[in-house]
């Protein structure tokens, strides 16, 4: 068979679109330079063609999108976004699609992108709708801690969770910053709910990618764990999500329900002092200037009740051991990640209590 006549099949974990455009690209560049391309240039304009084609599709799909959420969403025109409906309908969107909004990432995610929805507090109260491209798209069903991979999150099995990494913003109703959310992608018949998990990625690695990969590893990698326990106890409560965010990387194993246990396992660690924990115990040690302007109530709240916690349990390790600093800010990683651990069993243990004779112990 002739080459030029062969079925060209995209990569596996290519779609057939981006693999096009850039194989079209790709055709030019080296007949340009060279001249011995053995395709002729009917084909390969063909697929330059096609990845135009694919590119103002994706324009189009992008403005009748945003037409659609600010009729809707931002001026509340309901004849207006009626109009914007229709004209998504070209691309496969229909009202089932965007009712809830957050369905309408069904159809998105084959074209890279991801809308997220929340409602903010400030600067004025309201939904806020955001656009992204998609950087990466995986399963998180783990993570490594000294060199090993945990596949536990405080003793429950991590069975795997979509997870999108959230890229470039093409657009936003509000200017304010993006947020990591949970969101049920199942179809409307499915009995059994499809998690997808948004993690703000580009903002993050804007913010300290540079400076410091790993911290924008390990920030990524504590909003998965927060938005995991959101889900896996059915809560919209904050304080438990941020007590397994802060605080999962304490062993699995050691049992830990006082602080008696706590010290004991401390007296078999080597202490160490890295810049994420630290970045941590400032955040909680000044929730007020983090979340007080923004007027985040809840999740101001919920840091207020961990930073008080936090500082009776440093102050009480000082008062039986004096080689720990009784200041917060200057407690050793491996204190934090067991302070939190502790503070987390003891809410889980409230939890439990007041779901007692419920139908949903958990979720």
């Amino acid at each position: 068979m002739n080459p030029t006549e062969a079925t060209l099949r995209s990569p596996p974990g290519v779609d057939r679109r981006t693999f096009f455009k850039r194989f079209a690209q790709v055709a030019w560049i080296i007949t340009a330079a060279t001249g011995t391309l053995s395709l002729k240039p009917s084909i390969a304009g063909a697929f330059f063609s096609f990845g135009q084609r694919a590119d103002t599709r994706r324009k189009g799909l992008v403005s009748h999108l945003k037409e659609y959420v600010v009729r809707a969403y931002v001026e509340c025109d309901a004849a207006a976004a009626s109009a914007a409906l229709l004209a998504l309908s070209v691309y496969g969107i229909r009202e089932e699609d965007v009712v809830p909004l957050q369905n309408v990432n069904r159809c998105l995610m084959p074209e890279h992108m991801f809308l997220t929805y929340f409602y903010a507090e400030s600067p004025v109260p309201g939904p806020v709708v955001k656009l992204f491209t998609v950087a990466k798209q995986d399963v998180f069903d783990g993570f490594v801690v000294e060199g090993i991979k945990r596949e536990t999150l405080f003793g429950r099995r991590l069975e795997g969770y979509e997870r999108i990494l959230l890229g470039d913003e093409v657009f936003s109703t509000a200017d304010v910053p993006p947020v990591a959310l949970p969101y049920n992608l199942a179809l409307r018949e499915s009995s059994k709910p499809r998690w997808v998990i948004a993690v703000p990625y580009g903002w993050i690695h804007n913010l300290y990618g540079r400076q410091a990969h790993g911290i924008e590893e390990r920030l990524v990698e504590e909003l998965t764990i927060h938005e995991i326990t959101h889900i896996d106890l059915g809560t919209r409560d904050e304080l438990l999500p941020f007590l397994a965010q802060f605080g999962y990387r304490m062993d699995d194993y050691w049992p830990l329900a006082s602080v008696d246990d706590l010290m004991g396992y401390l007296v078999t660690k080597r202490l160490t002092y890295h810049r994420a924990e630290r970045l941590v115990l400032e955040r909680i040690s000044h929730c007020d200037a983090y979340y007080g302007r923004s007027a985040d109530v809840t999740h101001l709240s919920a840091l207020e009740q961990i930073k008080g916690g936090l500082v009776n349990l440093t102050e009480e390790i000082h008062r039986r051991d004096s080689r720990y600093p009784g200041d917060l800010l200057k407690i050793s990683d491996q204190q934090c990640h067991a302070c939190m651990a502790l503070l987390y069993r003891e809410g889980l243990n409230r939890l439990i209590a007041s779901r007692k004779g419920t139908s949903k112990p958990f979720t």
